[in-house]
């Protein structure tokens, strides 16, 4: 309990000092907010707490690195939407006869090259647009039952002709309670400042606070992962204007407009479970209720929001799947592989 008490203190103070940061969509480097592991991907894309996390949750949650993950070589390949690619390595590594554990690796976004015209229609080239971050984490227990996490990363975005550099950090700490199978974390992501701006001008990074929940039952191999983002900004709903204009003559022009309350609330949450059916198979499933307010098509929704997976595991490497259905018209398939080096 005295641990709990203190994330709950670390939370409060980070929560105060930093609540007034720009959120939602609205700052620069979002490729940042891809999912970096397929797991991840698969069990609602916003994943922060889980007992079973791999090596590729390390670069936006760094608590959850763990000696378990020394010697692992993590690859991500993803067919994004319009042909993007994204894509990414990671390594991790423990000290020997230290508590100290070590992650680095890269992620990139290539975008789909498009064609430059001029003001005729004309074709004059291509426009080619790659984003790419380099990382460095670290975790270390602070407490018996506690981690924390830092990872520090240097972004460089090339969109056509402009060109930006940046430098952003992820802070997190991680409760682990292995006895009765449940985790509790608290994540600050995305702080950090532009080095050189694309223009004169230097934006904001997508600031974030995201408290997860894992819990493994105990008559079950399930566990279930909540994550409860953007903290730090309650109304992140997209206030659309056209759903706002009166739609005929009888509508009533003193009618209260609608708060959306419930709506508002459930955009914060999202929810994933990883069940182990045996030795070397798992399947996943999650759902994002923000991504399916707001990229679901108005009347055909379908998919849009949940997530699945698999994965298949040996001793010495892993292979793991991912759909992701963003919206009726943009599928998206991942794939990573992992395995283990020999200890040296």
């Amino acid at each position: 309990m005295k641990q709990i008490a203190f994330l709950v203190i670390i939370f409060t103070f980070v929560f105060h000092n930093c609540s007034a940061q720009i959120t939602g969509g609205q700052g620069v480097y979002n490729f940042l907010n891809l999912p970096s592991s397929v797991k991840q991907a698969a069990m609602g894309g916003d994943v922060v707490a889980l007992q079973n996390a791999d090596l590729g949750f390390i670069i936006g949650q760094p608590s959850l690195l763990a000696a378990k993950h020394s010697h692992n070589i993590y690859l991500l390949a993803t067919r994004h939407i319009a042909k993007s690619i994204w894509g990414g390595a990671s390594f991790a590594y423990t000290l020997p006869k230290s508590k100290v554990n070590f992650a680095t690796g890269v992620y990139f976004l290539n975008h789909e090259k498009q064609t430059r015209t001029n003001e005729f229609g004309e074709n004059i080239g291509n426009v080619f647009n790659t984003e790419a971050t380099f990382y460095v984490a670290s975790s270390y227990p602070i407490l018996p039952r506690t981690h924390i996490g830092v990872s520090v990363q240097a972004v460089n975005s090339n969109l056509d002709n402009y060109i930006s550099t940046g430098l952003v950090g992820n802070l997190g700490i991680t409760y682990h309670d292995t006895t009765h199978n449940f985790m509790l974390t608290l994540l600050v992501d995305q702080v950090g400042v532009m080095l050189d701006s694309y223009s004169n001008t230097k934006e904001p990074l997508d600031y974030d606070i995201k408290l997860g929940l894992s819990k493994r039952l105990q008559y079950l191999p399930l566990e279930i992962s909540l994550t409860i983002h953007h903290l730090n900004q309650f109304d992140i709903r997209y206030n659309d204007p056209a759903a706002n204009v009166a739609t005929n003559l009888f509508d009533d022009p003193n009618t209260k407009p609608k708060t959306y309350f419930v709506s508002k609330v459930l955009n914060h949450l999202s929810v994933g479970g990883d069940l182990k059916v045996n030795k070397w198979l798992q399947l996943q499933a999650g759902y994002n209720h923000l991504r399916r307010s707001e990229l679901g098509a108005i009347y055909r929704k379908r998919l849009s929001g949940f997530t699945m997976g698999f994965a298949i595991k040996t001793k010495r490497w892993g292979i793991q799947y991912a759909y992701t259905p963003y919206h009726v018209g943009a599928n998206v398939h991942s794939i990573s592989l992992l395995t283990k080096l020999p200890h040296f």
